[in-house]
């Protein structure tokens, strides 16, 4: 080797060495989901990524290993590191950022409307028992906060944090999503992690991609070219998807359960093809074999309210696209829930058979708890 190429190699790894010993003192910016408590997908590869300074060195390190990339000239970064077995807590480095409580267990992405939003401290008439008695460190939740933004996908959510099964941390915790993660837990003896992305009154529409509208139903994407600028953007096309579910597509999943229809039903026939869209749409995002469990509404005959005559029309959808698509299942409902309320409280029956119904097929496609 020439003196010249000496220099020159020797003048490159003094960089490296300068980049590694400054490299701690780098700040990062992470989302929300990256953050204390959060659940990583076990025996997968997982995404990590932020923001930094442009091309300075960001360094992660995890269970043991470091991994190492550049931020871009537009301060992103990412990493893809192996989550390996179920397990925790453990601790993450960023940098200078230290992120406590991870676990390493099964994520599942609890979405819909009111029935899966509507939270513990609703429904202690029949659970306050259970709530009050229940500490358990490896069961997690995320609630995401509700934007509905109309100027395309955004790369984060609005302030919200993971919290962990204990009585004075669930109460704003979906009541579904609860019981599904307790008796996953308790079959499985595996970390649980609920992401949970639903809210009351939400259409389809709302939750869907403008690419898959555009399939199924295009007078949607049509509206929002007029849309008024003072006009609420709750229920536009695809503002729930751009901000609550467009941040988190990198995050990798074990399921998703889809609880909604209600606000669907003045528009009954349209469901089972938006419904069709929206799974596929979904599985491009995160997985395309992903289990899709869809909660069938509930039986609803309140004779003043004129929606009742789309109820059982969205229902026969909500069955004929589980039938048809593969990896989908049906949970029924109409057995353990009154005719007269939009918000029937026996959450935990319908949380454990969503668990139920997803282990089993789990064990139909071939995987290993």
């Amino acid at each position: 080797m020439s003196h010249t190429s000496q220099f020159i190699s020797g003048f490159f790894y003094s960089i490296v060495i300068l980049l590694f010993s400054s490299c701690s003192q780098q700040e990062v910016f992470l989302p929300r989901l990256i953050s204390d408590g959060m659940v990583l997908q076990r025996n997968d590869t997982v995404l990590i990524w932020g923001k930094a300074r442009p091309f300075s060195l960001v360094k992660i390190t995890f269970r043991g290993d470091s991994y190492l990339t550049i931020a871009r000239w537009d301060k992103t970064w990412q990493i893809h590191i192996p989550a390996g077995q179920a397990g925790g807590p453990e601790a993450m480095v960023v940098n200078s950022r230290v992120i406590r409580d991870i676990y390493v267990g099964d994520v599942w992405l609890m979405s819909g409307q009111s029935n899966m939003a509507y939270p513990m401290d609703s429904v202690m008439d029949l659970y306050q028992t259970v709530r009050d008695s229940t500490f358990i460190p490896a069961i997690h939740h995320f609630k995401v906060s509700t934007w509905t933004p109309i100027d395309g996908p955004k790369d984060d959510q609005l302030g919200t944090n993971w919290s962990f099964m204990a009585p004075s941390e669930v109460g704003n915790w979906s009541a579904l999503a609860y019981f599904f993660a307790l008796k996953l837990y308790s079959e499985t003896g595996i970390p649980q992690g609920i992401i949970n992305a639903s809210q009351g009154g939400s259409d389809i529409t709302g939750w869907m991609t403008l690419k898959a509208l555009r399939k199924s139903q295009p007078q949607y994407i049509d509206s929002l070219k007029d849309w008024p600028g003072d006009k609420t953007t709750f229920n536009a096309p695809s503002s729930f998807y751009n901000g609550m579910i467009a941040p988190m597509q990198n995050w990798k999943l074990s399921g998703i359960v889809w609880y909604q229809g209600e606000t669907n039903v003045d528009r009954p026939h349209e469901y089972e093809s938006l419904l069709t869209s929206f799974i596929c749409d979904w599985r491009e995002l995160f997985g395309k074999k992903l289990p899709f469990a869809l909660v069938q509404i509930h039986n609803y005959n309140d004779p003043v309210d004129y929606r009742r005559v789309g109820w059982p029309i969205v229902q026969e959808a909500q069955r004929r696209v589980s039938a048809k698509i593969p990896n989908t299942v049906l949970i029924q409902t109409k057995d353990i829930s009154p005719t007269d309320s939009l918000h029937p409280h026996r959450k935990r029956e319908v949380g454990e058979r969503a668990a139920d119904s997803i282990l089993l097929l789990r064990k139909a496609s071939g995987y290993s708890e």
